[in-house]
């Protein structure tokens, strides 16, 4: 094994291009890496079911982390490894603000 042990994507820009596909680029530096022992994984903001199809893509096989950290998956994407939610009181105020941002 080199110098990493992993290495973590994110979706949008590093991995899928202005489509939301995998350039073929992106499939031949995931091969290099796992030739030499690099395990791969995906880091994003997004949710589980709208990452998946692009993990299954690139055959990641280290943990994932999701929802920008509040989950951390094994490479499955279903199994939990870690997960936090913010408390139910916070829940009005976060509301509040994002109908003040205008993005709910």
């Amino acid at each position: 094994m080199g110098r990493f042990r992993a290495v973590y994507f994110d979706l949008d820009g590093p991995l899928l291009d202005a489509d939301a596909r995998i350039p073929s680029e992106v499939f031949a530096a995931v091969d290099r890496l796992k030739d030499r022992g690099v395990r791969v994984g995906i880091a994003t903001g997004r949710r589980a079911t709208t990452t998946i199809p692009y993990a299954e893509a690139i055959g990641v096989d280290a943990p994932c982390i999701l929802f920008n950290g509040a989950r951390v998956t094994e490479a499955d994407l279903q199994t939990p490894l870690f997960a936090t939610t913010l408390p139910r009181s916070s829940w009005p105020n976060v509301c509040s603000f994002s109908m003040a941002m205008r993005t709910l």
